[in-house]
């Protein structure tokens, strides 16, 4: 065990899914995987099966209809399993 805390990714998103599947191959890239990814889909209609397939990654997707990213975060957080819980949105990039 590295000792590391176990991480709760919280991304959200809004029909951007072209931008969704970076984001989240960005989170896939790293060396330090996270116990989970919640994405919260604020509205868009982003359907989980036209995301790529990422194995290393255990993604729930939450439809949420909260019209703001705050509400959508807080949505996502809600049912984190995570010690540390990390934001990132459809339009960022992590570096490996």
């Amino acid at each position: 065990m590295s000792g590391l805390p176990g991480l709760s990714v919280i991304l959200v998103t809004h029909d951007r899914p072209r931008l969704l599947a970076d984001a989240l191959a960005s989170v896939a890239a790293q060396s330090h995987r996270p116990l989970e990814v919640r994405l919260a889909d604020d509205g868009g209609g982003t359907s989980i099966d036209t995301l790529p397939h990422l194995p290393l990654l255990e993604l729930t997707a939450l439809a949420v209809n909260c019209g703001q990213a705050a509400g959508a975060r807080n949505a996502a957080a809600a049912g984190a399993r995570g010690e540390v819980l990390v934001f990132l949105d459809d339009d960022d990039r992590w570096a490996p």
